[in-house]
């Protein structure tokens, strides 16, 4: 199946995008690199990624302070007794219970 298909040039310009992300993220890790390694000279480059790192990740004015309103939590509901389905007449094992072709039962509910 081809991709999608883009313009002349865009995928030169896309490659070049990635490299740049990809060379900015190498220069910070060897920045931390070289600081974790003992050298002086990176201290100061390391302590300014940290800030500008902790700067970005603060939420802006018209967001919440705790992030979002919470989690989005799923709901289940269950069936209208509320209680799990039982055994039907064909298969006198209950729910959960690992049976093989010939009926022998491996590991029980």
């Amino acid at each position: 199946m081809p991709g999608p298909r883009v313009r002349k040039g865009e995928n030169a310009r896309l490659r070049a995008r990635h490299a740049m992300i990809h060379n900015a993220a190498k220069t910070l890790q060897n920045i931390m690199f070289d600081g974790a390694a003992g050298k002086t000279e990176a201290y100061g480059p390391a302590l300014r990624v940290l800030e500008l790192t902790q700067d970005a990740m603060q939420p802006a004015k018209d967001e919440q302070k705790g992030g979002s309103s919470g989690p989005i939590m799923p709901r289940f509901e269950l069936g209208p007794s509320g209680a799990a389905p039982q055994a039907t007449p064909e298969n006198d094992q209950p729910l959960g219970t690992i049976v093989d072709a010939e009926g022998n039962v491996y590991m029980e509910a």
